[in-house]
């Protein structure tokens, strides 16, 4: 398997030369594991000083004005965490959905329609994971 070549990327020109994308996904991951840390910190904070505010009030209040910041520094870490699989997937498509196992997936046309309605798919595109017995297992 690792002497396997990896296959030419789709030949589309990218939104940024190369480097600059590197930059953006350096970035928006350090970002994002910033947040991470923010959201697990102020937890544990959280949970400590709620402990210590069993016999000491104060304790407890500073515990509550943590605990309100952790919904937002949660929200934050997973917006974040968009951004560099966005890069990523810039970079390095095809090892990319390799490494991952989603170009494993077989595709199927439906000009006519004839599947989707089949299926009950009211949309398109439509994405149905489908075992070999014909079960729908994701939609």
């Amino acid at each position: 398997m690792a002497d396997m070549p990896i296959p030419a990327d789709i030949p589309l020109p990218l939104p940024l030369p190369a480097p600059v994308l590197a930059v953006i996904l350096v970035a928006l991951f350090v970002l994002h594991i910033v947040f991470v840390n923010l959201m697990l910190g102020g937890s544990l904070l959280a949970v400590t000083f709620e402990i210590l505010g069993l016999k000491k009030p104060g304790y407890d209040r500073l515990a509550h004005h943590i605990a309100k910041t952790i919904t937002v520094t949660k929200s934050l870490a997973v917006v974040l965490g968009v951004g560099p699989l966005l890069a990523i997937n810039l970079l390095y498509t095809i090892p990319f959905y390799s490494a991952n196992r989603i170009d494993a997936l077989p595709v199927m046309l439906d000009p006519r329609g004839e599947a989707a309605r089949a299926w009950g798919a009211r949309g398109l595109p439509t994405t149905l994971i489908i075992d070999r017995q014909g079960r729908d297992h994701f939609r």
